[in-house]
């Protein structure tokens, strides 16, 4: 699958854009929905995911993520941060 690539799904009944972007070094997907179909959405992720050990994660875990794969693509990765 191409970087950038978007495609139209359906999960949980609701219209989803899966968009091939990752800011951490992998393949990963970004899902954009309707506010009104966020927890739909998440509830039916997580229901599948379940067995595999799928798990939430903080943001600031993609910031180290990335960090380790050498991409500098995000400002907060190039600037310390002050306390």
């Amino acid at each position: 699958m191409l970087y950038l690539y978007i495609q139209a799904i359906n999960i949980a009944g609701h219209k989803v854009r899966a968009m091939r972007v990752s800011f951490v070094g992998e393949m990963g997907w970004e899902l954009h929905a309707q506010n009104s179909a966020a927890l739909d959405v998440y509830h039916a992720l997580f229901a599948s995911g379940r067995d595999l050990g799928l798990k939430n994660s903080g943001y600031r875990a993609m910031d180290s993520l990335s960090m380790e794969k050498g991409n500098k693509e995000r400002p907060n990765c190039l600037r310390p941060r002050l306390k």
